[in-house]
């Protein structure tokens, strides 16, 4: 009788163990150690971990939602603060992330870079956000992470293990789910173009941007904004429905004026008619576009940078470019040429 019960407990795991999904979500993600402020004279007290079968374990974690555009309480974006912890005084490891439905079905969303642990430490708290941008339905999920040995790849801890309940019930869906009552972004992507004196800061990027309108289509303008101030106003452009072939680029080179720092950059999508903004893509709800490292020519080539801030952006949509070249002051912005889209 015992054997017959030990069999139908398993068949009965098995059959509620989740099944990994076919279609991948398509997931934008971003790593890094978060920085630490508690002082040097006062260190944090953590709990001391005591059982051997677990040399991994997770310590903490805190999960926060962002962008829910049509406020139907599911978001598309997880930023993700853990703390991990070893019976080592150190320990290479990196993370698999799955999503878990309540539908029995898991997602596999990320594989994280080698992480160096240290024993029980807080100074090697890791930060993590996540864009969901395709194939994630909107449902709540449990966010579960698996530990691996970075050395030998065998695994080492699930946070299935961890008595919290942070990494439950996360309410999430694909942004292409996430639907605006005019305006929705099905995509945008920033990449870093170039770093003349490899000193890990940039002087030019590109933006690719594919909007979409609820309407057959809407004219529209875009403003975009690094640090807070306007940076470039496009000439206005078409959106046509769902439509790819609408999609937009900018090329943006930043000629002088601006100090090699990080930046967070901004996008307004404005009504040509209204002049309203229909839609406002914030850098907190974007991975791609914070914390950008960036520096403009004359920190490259002067010994004394230009004070006046000089762009020159290349503006594409579909097969048409136009060429605009404009300064920007401190307090304004002057545009010092322009070739109007056909």
């Amino acid at each position: 009788m015992k054997n017959t019960l030990q069999v139908l407990t398993f068949l009965a795991a098995a059959a509620l163990a989740p099944t990994i999904a076919d279609a991948k979500p398509q997931v934008k993600a971003s790593q890094a150690e978060k920085a630490q402020t508690t002082s040097k004279t006062q260190p944090v007290i953590k709990r001391k971990h005591t059982s051997s079968h677990e040399p991994v374990w997770l310590y903490s974690a805190d999960a926060t939602l962002k962008q829910d555009l049509d406020n139907d309480g599911y978001f598309q974006q997880l930023k993700l603060t853990v703390d991990f912890d070893t019976i080592y005084q150190s320990q290479d490891v990196y993370f698999k992330f799955y999503l878990n439905s309540t539908s029995i079905e898991q997602f596999d969303i990320y594989t994280s870079d080698v992480i160096h642990l240290n024993q029980d430490s807080d100074q090697d708290t890791q930060q993590f956000e996540f864009q969901f941008s395709e194939d994630l339905p909107h449902n709540e999920y449990q966010l579960v992470i698996d530990v691996f040995d970075a050395t030998t790849e065998q695994f080492i801890y699930s946070t299935t293990q961890y008595l919290g309940d942070e990494l439950d019930l996360l309410p999430l869906e694909a942004s292409n789910l996430d639907s605006h009552d005019v305006i929705s972004i099905y995509r945008t992507e920033l990449t870093l173009n170039r770093d003349n004196d490899s000193d890990g800061y940039y002087e030019s990027f590109e933006i690719v941007l594919d909007a979409d309108t609820s309407s057959y289509s809407t004219r529209v303008f875009a403003e975009i904004y690094l640090g807070g101030q306007l940076l470039y106003q496009s000439n206005s452009f078409t959106l046509y429905g769902d439509s790819t072939t609408d999609t937009q680029y900018f090329d943006i080179e930043l000629a002088s004026g601006y100090y090699p720092s990080y930046y967070d950059l901004e996008i307004n999508i404005v009504s040509e008619q209204s002049y309203s903004v229909l839609h406002h893509i914030l850098s907190d709800n974007w991975v791609e576009l914070a914390n950008l490292p960036l520096e403009s020519n004359d920190y490259v080539y002067d010994d004394i940078p230009d004070s006046s801030s000089t762009v020159i952006v290349t503006h594409s949509s579909g097969s048409l470019t136009g060429i605009l070249y404009f300064l920007a002051s401190i307090c304004a912005l002057r545009i010092i040429m322009r070739n109007k889209l056909a």
